[in-house]
């Protein structure tokens, strides 16, 4: 039976709990004529041609040049800005750094490995510098004109709208983004030139974060990004070429088209060797159903593999989308939240704080394995070894050999973490805290 298959008998079975629940806790209900996929598709309008993400046209460039701006070739700008200002105050404690940071606000970073540095940094003006946390030097290496958000308060959906940077690993290639919003751009870091606009489409947009990730299939960089609420795409970031061409996934003249997904794409994730995405999204009246399907398979071989390819497989129900998440490894998701889905209440049943680990292999029907925490995780991270829990106030680290509490960082509310100096980051508008995460 495909995985399409199972997921239209599933939406038969529980269609008539899905209105009987609308009006609960936490749950939005639809208008009438939005009740239908028929209704909600065929009134959306085509994406504009240049924000498809599908090529560099020459309309694409005329974007392209006037929304980016590369930085001198100078010498790296710690410890002053361009503005011969102040711009990042050190301390060193031992195994911990911290870069008090008086430029423009940061938003957020990204590691990468690059040869001038191994994280790349937003900030508020749209400045994007790299930054080489053994010397903590700092480069700016151009600055972009940050999208308009537009974007609604988000909050009611267990999400901040907020920008979000992404890069390549090689750290060639980065993606800005707004969670909650809309659009978002790509940028070739070397030539400092936007290759690709972003949209993710209008429809629900401020319940999910942007979908976006880099991956890395067969020594080749690909971005897998939304481009409607139902549908993702993978391009090249340097060209903006799609690498996932195929037909219509919504309905057109009222007809449902062939391998149709009734699915709200959210945060994807990559596995670590990025043969494996998961992805968060939800589906009406709403539920989360977090997912996986085989990267490699859908960019080599069947361009309906995001959609009901034999990988796609669901990884259970829960009343919340937007939770934390990493892989532990390339068969394994950690999940925010221990709770069981109860299908007869429709709804998940009250749990103690702590992860789900789920394995993600098709042939595997293992239940979960849960490990109980002393708070619910705000953010989640691992180095293969260790669980990394962060609740917004106190990072603790957890045994996966044991599920023991082996280790607890009171005042830092880890917020991302550097697999490859084995660090865990505190990212705030004026300091960034680096912390080793070794025991």
């Amino acid at each position: 039976m495909s995985a399409f298959t199972r997921w239209d008998g599933f939406w038969m079975r529980l269609a008539s709990r899905l209105w009987a629940h609308a009006s609960g806790a936490g749950r939005f209900a639809l208008a009438p004529e939005q009740s239908t996929c028929a209704g909600r598709c065929s009134n959306a309008s085509p994406l504009p041609r240049r924000w498809a993400g599908t090529s560099t046209e020459q309309e694409g460039h005329d974007i392209v040049d006037e929304m980016t701006t590369p930085a001198p070739s100078e010498a790296p700008i710690h410890p002053k800005s361009a503005a011969d200002g102040e711009f990042i105050e050190l301390h060193d404690r031992g195994n911990e750094m911290t870069l008090a940071w008086s430029g423009p606000d940061l938003l957020d970073v990204a590691e990468v490995r690059r040869p001038d540095g191994d994280l790349l940094a937003l900030d508020a003006s749209g400045g994007i510098s790299c930054v080489d946390l053994q010397s903590m030097t700092v480069r700016l290496l151009g600055t972009v004109t940050l999208p308009e958000p537009g974007a609604e308060d988000s909050s009611a959906f267990w999400m901040a709208s907020r920008w979000r940077l992404h890069a390549s690993a090689d750290g060639a290639f980065a993606a800005v983004v707004f969670d909650g919003g809309r659009h978002g751009l790509v940028i070739d870091l070397g030539r400092f030139e936007t290759t690709m606009q972003l949209d993710g489409g209008d429809y629900y947009e401020k319940t999910v974060p942007f979908s976006a990730c880099f991956a890395s299939v067969n020594g080749k960089t690909a971005l897998i990004h939304r481009t409607s609420w139902n549908r993702l795409d993978a391009s090249d970031p340097g060209t903006g070429s799609l690498l996932t061409e195929r037909g219509p996934t919504r309905y057109e003249n009222e007809q449902r088209p062939p391998h149709y997904l009734d699915y709200f794409h959210g945060q994807i994730i990559a596995s670590p060797s990025g043969s494996r995405l998961f992805d968060a999204g939800w589906v009406w009246q709403p539920v989360g159903v977090p997912r996986v399907f085989d990267i490699g398979s859908w960019l080599t071989s069947n361009v309906w593999e995001s959609e009901d390819g034999p990988s796609a497989k669901w990884l259970g129900l829960r009343d919340i989308w937007n939770f934390p998440a990493c892989w532990i490894d390339d068969d394994h998701v950690a999940m925010g939240g221990m709770g069981d889905w109860d299908d007869e209440e429709f709804e998940t049943v009250a749990a103690p704080p702590g992860v789900r680990i789920v394995e993600v292999r098709q042939e595997s029907d293992a239940p979960a394995r849960k490990l109980r925490m002393n708070a619910e995780p705000h953010e989640l991270f691992t180095d293969g070894r260790l669980l990394f829990a962060s609740d917004g106030t106190d990072t603790c680290a957890w045994s996966l050999e044991s599920d023991e509490r082996v280790k607890v960082i009171e005042g830092f509310a880890a917020t991302h973490h550097h697999l490859r100096r084995k660090a865990l980051l505190e990212v705030k508008p004026r300091q960034l805290r680096a912390i080793t995460a070794s025991t």
